[in-house]
């Protein structure tokens, strides 16, 4: 398929005034001669209330407004942004990614199993009531973002016409033998007994360059149980079928990217492999990130580059043992390599220990189920403060109103709800007729 970036919309951006209605509707005229912000020093993502004088006891609770919540992202951050479906967390996501886009930093989103950042730039990209009642940041004027499209083949080959049009220009790819780790090969192939396991472990052996037909002749070579090697052999064909991986490296992968926009990696059709074969998948995340660290230990690319995992209970899951551990691999390496992270899931409960334990800033959605969100408070070290009581967040929960969230920065003992405003990319701005 044609390589093409996502700046379809580009025009209707530049063609926005200060004066147009559109603009008036989003951001109150009060506030519209303020200056931009500069994300270079900080990410605008809300405004901020806070609650005053609460505690346990039976008292009312109120909140007030306090301002614009600013957020300072470090090499060292790692955000995870929790809660139900339909309750804003993509919206939240795509306002800190332009700021992050705005302060020059490279992101790639891993896991866009909805093609959320593949239509970031198009009408839709947003909810529009979360548009009507969030408004833009005082001083914004709405811009673009470039959004690069990939897809990994074997996905792409689930469609059983043609892929969605907002994925229109995406690149498919897959990764080569030589992009992979010896264990992770015997993960595909599936080696089902110690018989098949010793054929495989020899015939990745008998090869310095790996390709399917360099395994399967030497599967057929080596002097085994036929039945053994006939099993190896199907499920080898099978994923050749698939185009799980290509025998040599593609031209273009999305972590070679970084340097043109946003990275996009569609996941759409993962259902398909969700019960059986989300190996496949996993592997994708783990190559691209080594890829990513590999760059950035040899120059190749500058930091810091930003990796965004969806739907993070499955594919950074305590079960998965093969994304999982390169995703806590990079945190371990993220201050040295100048690698923030960003989670999004409705299940924070699945989540590896380690990650939760390697996490800065959390954004808690008033509908996370009660015993999750006190684990996550824990997490953020809130409630074994002595005025930190159960009864307080209960409150504070429940006066939060859709689409607000309990931010929590835990490095810098910060804690406040925020009502995040409307990412200035939500849809293509056209004159009113």
């Amino acid at each position: 398929m044609s390589h093409a970036v996502n700046d379809r919309y580009t025009t209707g951006f530049q063609g926005l005034e200060v004066g147009h209605e559109k603009y008036k509707q989003h951001v109150p005229e009060k506030q519209r001669k303020q200056p931009p912000p500069n994300y270079s020093q900080s990410i605008p993502i809300g405004t901020q209330y806070r609650f005053p004088g609460v505690n346990s006891r039976d008292e009312p609770v109120t909140r007030e407004e306090a301002g614009i919540a600013e957020m300072q992202l470090s090499s060292s951050d790692r955000i995870l942004i929790c809660d139900r479906t339909g309750a804003g967390k993509t919206s939240l996501l795509k306002r800190i990614v332009y700021g992050l886009h705005e302060a020059g930093q490279k992101i790639i989103h891993l896991t866009d199993v909805k093609n959320d950042f593949a239509d970031i730039d198009t009408e839709g990209g947003v909810p529009q009531e979360f548009i009507d009642e969030a408004g833009m940041h005082p001083g914004e004027s709405p811009g673009s973002i470039p959004v690069e499209v990939f897809q990994p083949r074997l996905l792409y080959n689930e469609y059983r016409r043609s892929p969605p049009d907002v994925l229109e220009g995406m690149e498919t790819f897959a990764y080569g033998f030589q992009d992979l780790r010896e264990s992770e090969i015997k993960t595909l192939v599936n080696a089902t007994s110690d018989t098949q396991t010793d054929i495989l472990t020899n015939a990745i052996a008998a090869h310095d360059e790996l390709t399917y037909s360099s395994l399967e002749d030497t599967v057929l070579s080596i002097d085994a149980n036929p039945q053994a090697k006939r099993s190896l052999m199907n499920s080898i064909r099978r994923l050749k079928e698939q185009e799980v991986l290509h025998d040599d490296y593609r031209e273009k992968l999305p972590a070679d990217s970084l340097e043109d926009g946003v990275v996009a990696v569609s996941m759409d059709n993962w259902d398909s492999f969700k019960r059986e074969g989300r190996e496949k998948l996993e592997i994708q995340i783990a190559i691209a990130l080594r890829r990513i660290k590999h760059r950035l230990r040899d120059g190749d690319l500058k930091g810091p580059v930003t990796p965004i995992f969806d739907e993070a209970h499955v594919f950074c899951g305590e079960k998965n043992d093969i994304s999982t551990p390169e995703i806590v691999d990079m945190i371990d390496l993220g201050r040295a390599y100048d690698i923030p992270m960003i989670f999004s899931s409705q299940r924070a409960s699945q989540l590896d220990q380690e990650i939760i334990d390697g996490l800065s800033h959390f954004f808690i959605g008033k509908n996370v189920p009660p015993d999750q969100r006190m684990d996550l408070l824990k997490a953020a070290d809130l409630v074994d403060h002595e005025d930190y009581s159960t009864g307080k967040w209960t409150k504070i929960f429940r006066e939060m109103e859709k689409y607000e969230f309990l931010q929590v920065d835990s490095e810098r003992s910060l804690w406040r709800v925020v009502s995040p405003f409307a990412p200035p990319c939500f849809h293509p701005w056209e004159d009113d007729e």
